[in-house]
């Protein structure tokens, strides 16, 4: 869908000291899109692509740290996270499952504990 795709703009590029200047003291390692195809270019990522499913997922865990449960980020994060497991669960059956579809709400939860 080309509306999940518009909607990874800002998770493209790693995010900047100047757009959110306590980042990197709340995000210990920091993700972006950009990152990961730098690392599909250099073929980091094995045939397995388990290291691959894990560095996305952490762009979305990173997502849903940082941001507001109900900000904008976050709902943008959820839907290209939706997404993504899609076409994970569509091209690589094996390494989709329920747990790994699961792997943020913790974190959405405590979040929403602390506000």
């Amino acid at each position: 869908r080309s509306s999940d795709l518009e909607n990874s703009w800002p998770f493209r590029e790693p995010v900047s000291s100047k757009q959110a200047p306590n980042y990197h003291e709340v995000i210990s390692h920091p993700i972006s899109l950009s990152d990961i195809r730098k690392s599909l270019a250099k073929g980091l990522y094995n045939e397995k692509g388990k290291k691959f499913v894990e560095d996305v997922e952490l762009l979305f865990a990173n997502c849903s740290t940082y941001n507001l449960a109900f900000s904008e980020l976050a709902a943008l994060g959820r839907s290209l996270r939706a997404f993504f497991l899609q076409m994970l669960e569509k091209y690589a059956p094996d390494l989709s499952s329920k747990k790994k579809q699961k792997s943020v709400l913790p974190a959405i939860i405590i979040k929403e504990e602390k506000v």
